[in-house]
């Protein structure tokens, strides 16, 4: 009760702050509108037509029903709408000379407008909100280089540009992982070879060999190369994790690998392994792979080497979130999303999901063929994927996405999970290991704990990530 009582008075402070905004935001609009009436008049009393209609456009954005700037612009009314009556013509200054103070005098309505505005965020003190990147990307659209403006809304030039402090952040950050990564795999000895065991022969599988790391075991039916580099993954995993997170990970005694190629000798495992059963051989016939009952084993098939690798990755990946951070396929964003994102670190491949053919999926398959085809592909490029889908339509509800199970997941909500974790581990990678300790661990709502971390709202926050993943290269 006493956590429902806080989240609820959260809630309710973040709404009153926001209706503050909302409220101070419409009076600025009104003094604003009426700076640009009072700077379009002195054009057409000093002559300068041309920069009357500029400013009558400039005014359009913030009130798009203006009858004088509509006049002017050569609208009229026609059911209900506005339409030109016929092809427009720009008029021409006739006193160029004052050109320059009316570019002095529309820079100072944009930079008091941005004013007002900053003051106004600044007042709230609340985190960020809908309401409050309204407010900020209207400032935008008069005064783009308002440099108080675009600090708040966590913007610094770059090369020229004005970027998000994520972007900047991450594409230092991105560097670091990739050569944390090379440097871990780097580092694991070759792995040793050795026999099977009795437990191990009697499966019946045709095995072509074991391979063995200080943590895990390999033992397959591929070649030894492929053995030995599922082998360096697998160990890999504890390294890399442990400095992503800056954690301490437990050894885990007995983790070993079965690595077949392909489906029959799957199920073969699944029957004959001292904890198999007829009843998890068919439970998990779909797989491409999956943990034994009350050992530390996996079982992992497919016929694509590239897959069978990146699996190395994926599941030790999965055990370490799960007992590190409690996250389990219930939180589907997280566990998709840091295992496909680290897996590819290792490998370069982000293929192995877990997302089920619920009868949604199915559905969004035949409607979106191209967007699997994607997804399927070892070399496509999520970010451009999902840069496509933010631009067009936009992504996913961030609030829905992560309410779901790995059951409950889309195409979409897989490739916008992966992009979400990136963005977490690229620009946030200090808050990160805490977000994802206190969902795991269910001590804060996901709703609560992410805003609370982050300081903005999940409505902000998606908005957030869309523009990140437009600007990330």
């Amino acid at each position: 009760m006493r956590r429902f009582g806080f989240s609820l008075a959260l809630v309710l402070t973040a709404a009153a702050a926001s209706a503050g905004i909302e409220t101070a935001h419409r009076e600025a609009l009104r003094g604003l509108v009426a700076d640009l009436e009072g700077l379009a008049k002195w054009c057409t009393k000093s002559k300068l037509f041309a920069d009357r209609n500029r400013t009558y456009a400039v005014l359009l954005d913030f009130d798009p029903d203006h009858a004088v700037a509509r006049k002017w612009l050569g609208y009229r009314r026609l059911h209900g709408g506005w339409v030109r009556r016929g092809p427009y013509r720009q008029p021409r200054n006739h006193a160029e000379r004052k050109h320059e103070e009316f570019q002095s005098r529309l820079a100072a309505v944009g930079q008091g407008f941005g004013d007002r505005i900053a003051a106004v965020v600044e007042a709230s003190g609340s985190r960020a909100s809908i309401a409050q990147s309204r407010a900020l990307r209207d400032v935008f659209k008069i005064a783009p280089n308002h440099e108080r403006v675009r600090a708040l809304n966590g913007q610094r030039l770059h090369r020229g540009r004005w970027m998000l402090e994520e972007t900047i952040g991450s594409l230092k950050r991105r560097r670091l992982l990739a050569r944390t990564a090379r440097r871990v795999l780097s580092e694991i000895p070759e792995p040793r070879a050795t026999g099977l065991y009795p437990d191990e022969a009697n499966i019946g599988v045709p095995w072509t060999g074991a391979a063995h790391t200080t943590s895990w075991r390999v033992v397959s039916t591929t070649s030894k190369r492929e053995r030995h580099a599922s082998a360096r993954v697998a160990a890999a995993t504890v390294d890399l994790f442990e400095d992503v997170f800056e954690t301490v990970v437990k050894p885990r005694r007995g983790q070993v690998l079965f690595v077949v190629t392909d489906h029959d000798q799957f199920t073969r495992v699944l029957l004959r392994h001292p904890t198999g059963s007829a009843e998890q051989a068919r439970k998990e016939a779909k797989r491409g792979s999956t943990w034994m009952p009350q050992t530390s084993h996996v079982v992992v098939w497919s016929s694509k080497a590239y897959e069978r690798v990146e699996f190395a990755a994926r599941q030790p990946l999965g055990s370490l979130m799960q007992r590190n951070f409690g996250i389990t396929t219930k939180h589907g964003w997280a566990w998709e999303g840091f295992g496909l994102y680290l897996s590819e670190l290792l490998t370069g491949t982000h293929t192995t999901h877990f997302v089920r053919s619920t009868r949604y999926a199915e559905k969004e398959k035949s409607q979106d063929d191209a967007l699997w085809r994607e997804i399927r592909d070892p070399d496509s490029n999520w970010f451009w994927v999902c840069r496509g889908l933010a631009k067009s339509n936009g992504l996913a509800e961030l609030h829905y996405l992560l309410q779901k199970d790995v059951n409950a997941m889309t195409g979409e909500d897989l490739i916008y999970s992966y992009v979400f974790a990136a963005y977490l581990l690229e620009a946030h990678p200090e808050k990160t290991p805490d977000i994802l300790r206190a969902i795991g661990k269910e001590e804060v709502p996901f709703h609560d704990a992410i805003p609370k971390a982050l300081g903005m709202d999940l409505n902000a926050l998606q908005e957030r990530v869309n523009a990140w993943v437009i600007e990330r290269q």
